[in-house]
């Protein structure tokens, strides 16, 4: 059997959303009532607040940006949760059974749920945050208020990314991509944490997550403080995030990696905690 069939991993595909449909509703259910909720609430009460303390009128205050921002914290987070659910189905016995006997090879069967956690998460954060930005758009124009498109304002804002051609431009780029491989490299470690282990993995990885980087943070605390520590990296040079780069896709290809090996270990019995 060949690793990799696009007939067989688009049927592994639609047998894997029929089982997880509901979790996928939830999500995008979810991410749109949270979208809604920030994007009032920076409408209203954020608004009035950065008004006041800008010392202007309401009117000349856009929240588009600072909306945008917190729904891609928002969905991020919730990028993490889908992660640590990717082997739900497989926390229980009948599960594990179903996942060894469907007709796919395991590398087959691992992408169909990477593609759960990633893509169809990704593409229920966006339908979510360009509903959001519809119906903010229809109570602002009920309202008489001027607030931009949310969706135009971010793509906007990614195409001038690095428009100027300049060192320094060029640079933030690179800083750019430096922080999205950071977040996959993050969302990397949560998909370990999954596969590890059978009960409470969001909890455990978290946990270990916020273990590790309070001791990292001791480290380096105790060669510099952490003001200084930031400062520094604002004044990053090309070497420093080339290594930046080279260290968080070294750390999300060993995440994935380790993740995928653990998935082709599993068996019918199991530990109680952990999938080997």
């Amino acid at each position: 059997m060949n690793q990799f069939d696009l007939n067989r991993f688009t049927k592994v595909l639609c047998c894997d959303f029929v089982t997880r449909r509901k979790q996928l509703v939830l999500i995008g259910g979810g991410l749109l009532v949270f979208d809604l909720l920030i994007s009032f609430y920076n409408l209203t009460v954020g608004r009035n607040m950065a008004a006041f303390a800008a010392k202007t009128s309401v009117e000349s205050v856009d929240p588009a940006k600072g909306i945008i921002g917190m729904c891609l914290a928002l969905l991020g987070m919730f990028m993490l949760v889908a992660a640590s659910r990717m082997f739900v189905p497989e926390q229980k016995k009948p599960g594990r059974i179903n996942m060894l006997v469907l007709p796919a090879t395991l590398f087959e069967k691992f992408a169909a749920r990477w593609v759960y956690a990633v893509v169809y998460t990704l593409l229920a954060g966006v339908l979510a945050f360009v509903i959001t930005d519809v119906l903010v758009q229809l109570f602002c124009l009920i309202k008489g208020w001027q607030v931009s498109w949310m969706t135009l304002t971010f793509l906007h804002d990614m195409t001038i990314l690095g428009e100027v051609n300049d060192a320094n431009a060029t640079l933030d780029v690179v800083r750019f991509i430096d922080g999205y491989v950071a977040l996959f490299a993050f969302h990397g470690l949560f998909v370990l944490g999954a596969v590890l282990f059978r009960r409470n993995n969001f909890i455990i990885t978290f946990g270990i997550f916020l273990a590790v980087s309070y001791l990292l943070m001791l480290g380096v605390m105790s060669v510099d403080s952490l003001a200084e520590c930031f400062r520094a990296y604002n004044r990053s040079t090309w070497p420093q995030e080339l290594c930046y780069l080279a260290v968080a896709l070294s750390f999300l290809i060993v995440s994935y990696w380790l993740s995928y090996r653990i998935f082709c270990r599993m068996q019918v019995i199991n530990n109680k905690w952990l999938n080997v």
